[in-house]
């Protein structure tokens, strides 16, 4: 079955052209940013002063930080509506964005 030209498929953004076949995420990204509430950035990151990375030290103690909740416990449940998402669901929305880079390198390669 021919669809024609389409400009989305699976939640994906597609640009279909004579030269090129462009697949990007970036409808999904900014649906998800605007689902969550994060496509408003905050006034301290519209600085346009670049971003200096972690200090050696804070990459160390984020990995002694203590354990949260355990999952399915009233604790766990009352940070996830306190935060309003939960973990897992956002690790799910981020890595389905994730898979179309992934998918896109392998296209690449095969085509060379």
């Amino acid at each position: 079955m021919y669809l024609g030209l389409v400009n989305s498929f699976d939640g994906y953004d597609v640009l279909q052209t004579r030269d090129c076949v462009k697949l990007s995420a970036e409808s999904y990204i900014r649906r998800l940013l605007k689902a969550h509430g994060w496509d408003n950035p905050s006034p301290r990151e519209l600085s346009n002063k670049p971003k200096p990375p972690l200090h050696e030290s804070n990459i160390a103690n984020l990995f002694n930080l203590a354990a949260g909740p355990v999952k399915n416990t009233p604790e766990h449940k009352a940070l996830e509506v306190e935060q309003g998402f939960g973990y897992q669901s956002v690790l799910g929305e981020i890595l389905f964005a994730y898979m179309l880079s992934d998918c896109k390198s392998r296209l690449v390669m095969v085509q060379q």
